[in-house]
């Protein structure tokens, strides 16, 4: 095998911004762009004495020898996890090699923006050209037509988050791959693995509003949280009676009516609230990628967030949402589908209340908390004049009253990305 030796390779791979969450699971529609902060691996490799150096500015830098590198994987929360899981998979062989991987990024960690798939997937970009690993090599080159092979490694992607002991969907690294510069992604996973574009109108911008409080993987939690997942997968496994495999593809099978009387059917309110969520998150989602709309866009967001919240607020005042009244959702078949919520309950408070303060103010079309949850950004859909006003607004009446913060750098209007690449 003809390895490129003694040449810097440079890969980069962007954060991803989520329009719709948690749905991947059921096969939905799913909604992406890209950010414009990027995580940048810089790969050298030479003759050696079979060690793997990763440097990484904002983390401390780590060296392993080849025969090292098993044991060290059962460090599971360490970041080099990430790095040492795709060497052991790929079965790269550094026998008689020294390989350095220089790592920055500008995506903050721990804030749903996927620093973690973005990671991996540089790091593997990178290392698919220094190996020339053929068959991923060929695929990169034109993933729209090898999707068979990115399935292959998107699914590779996941199993090393899930090796780590969090459950993974394959929304974020599928978005991270195929989207484009100027357009949100819309993607279905199952079967063939479906993309469409739609274009950003030029009048709205997309703000990422960070909460400064860590959607922290490693924290346990984030873990007994996540765990929620498993449930709400269960039900892709009550939908067999339809002939389909997964809940979100109820639309293409039966009417909306009759979505309400499968609904009926649960006696157990907390499925009955996740499976409300789902569908209701999936219709819109499926609505607005065959016809998109700026305005049905931001009030997809606002639901999708009325599902995650945990407190109410009125004047400054705060109410934590009582358990029975999160199961206390609307069910109205008088309303359409998407128009519920139902039930998930992801968010915090900073982040409802940056949802509240955000969704009220003039020019913004919708908000939302993104990502996986439990902290992290929340996302507005702006309308490009009241960008800026925006971001001072929340400087002045959240990051300096509340969190008093100065100068909240991570506050960030995005633009949209091309995906993966060599540089």
């Amino acid at each position: 095998m003809v390895f490129i030796k003694n040449k810097t390779i440079t890969t980069r791979c962007p954060g991803r911004l989520s329009l719709s969450k948690h749905a991947d699971y059921i096969n939905s529609h799913l909604l992406y762009l890209l950010d414009n902060r990027e995580t940048h691996v810089t790969g050298y490799l030479t003759d050696g004495d079979g060690k793997l150096i990763l440097e990484n500015r904002e983390f401390s830098d780590r060296v392993f020898l080849q025969t090292e590198i098993k044991e060290a994987l059962n460090n599971k929360l360490d970041w080099s996890f990430y790095v040492l899981s795709l060497i052991d998979i790929l079965q790269i062989n550094l026998s008689g090699l020294e390989l350095k991987l220089s790592i920055k990024s500008n995506i903050p960690i721990a804030s749903g923006l996927s620093s973690s798939h973005a990671l991996i997937l540089s790091c593997l970009r990178n290392l698919v050209e220094i190996f020339n690993l053929k068959d991923f090599k060929e695929a990169f080159k034109n993933p729209l037509a090898n999707k068979k092979t990115m399935f292959t490694i998107i699914k590779l992607c996941q199993s090393i988050e899930e090796n780590r002991g969090f459950k993974s969907g394959l929304g974020d690294q599928c978005a991270q791959i195929f989207s484009k510069k100027g357009f949100i992604s819309s993607i279905k996973i199952f079967p063939d693995l479906e993309i469409n574009y739609i274009k950003i109108p030029e009048e709205i911008d997309f703000v990422t509003i960070p909460s400064y409080q860590k959607a922290d993987k490693n924290e346990p939690e984030f873990i007994e949280k996540n765990k929620k997942l498993e449930k709400y997968k269960t039900l892709n496994s009550l939908v067999s009676d339809y002939n389909c495999t997964y809940l979100a593809d109820l639309h293409l099978k039966i009417s909306e009516k009759e979505i309400f009387d499968f609904l009926d059917g649960f006696d157990d309110k907390l499925l009955q609230g996740l499976a409300l969520y789902g569908l209701a998150e999936s219709k819109r989602t499926l609505e607005l990628s065959k016809n998109f709309s700026v305005s049905e866009l931001g009030k997809h967001l606002n639901l999708s967030h009325q599902a995650e919240k945990n407190y109410h607020f009125s004047k400054e005042e705060k109410q934590e949402i009582s358990e029975a009244d999160k199961l206390n959702f609307v069910y109205d078949r008088k309303l359409k589908l998407k128009e519920h919520y139902g039930y998930y309950h992801a968010s915090t408070l900073k982040n409802d209340l940056l949802q509240n303060i955000t969704a009220n103010f003039t020019g913004v079309f919708g908000s939302s908390i993104t990502g996986a949850g439990f902290g992290g950004n929340n996302i507005a859909v702006v309308n490009k004049t009241q960008s800026e006003a925006l971001k001072e607004y929340l400087i002045k009446n959240f990051y300096e009253k509340i969190l008093e913060i100065k100068k909240p750098e991570l506050l960030h209007i995005s633009q949209s990305n091309n995906g993966l690449s060599l540089i």
